[in-house]
């Protein structure tokens, strides 16, 4: 199983919300969504930047798993997911490499 280090951030091309109380209560709903995700394990951590225009989140699974999992965030957050390996992974990988 594949896991991904996603980077998100707001997209710009959504209109923000005006008003302060309606644009804590849209990021409530939002931070709803995230907190069920992590409950369910559909996402591993997931975390913001203090600027609040961004974050990261780590999710497991095949790239359709993770677009199913992003497509509810959409569109109001863009997102960079990257497929990662861990250190034995690439040391395998090297290894595999080097006795081909």
């Amino acid at each position: 199983m594949a896991k991904f280090l996603i980077k998100w951030s707001i997209n710009p091309s959504v209109p923000p919300q005006t008003d302060a109380m309606e644009r804590l209560n849209g990021n409530k709903a939002l931070l709803g969504f995230v907190l069920k995700d992590l409950e369910e394990g559909k996402l591993i951590d997931w975390g913001a930047y203090p600027s609040g225009r961004g974050g990261y989140c780590i999710a497991e699974g095949e790239a359709s798993d993770i677009l199913m999992v992003l497509n509810k965030y959409m569109p109001w957050a863009i997102f960079e997911p990257n497929a990662i390996m861990t250190a034995k992974e690439l040391g395998q990988t090297f290894d595999k490499m080097a006795s081909a």
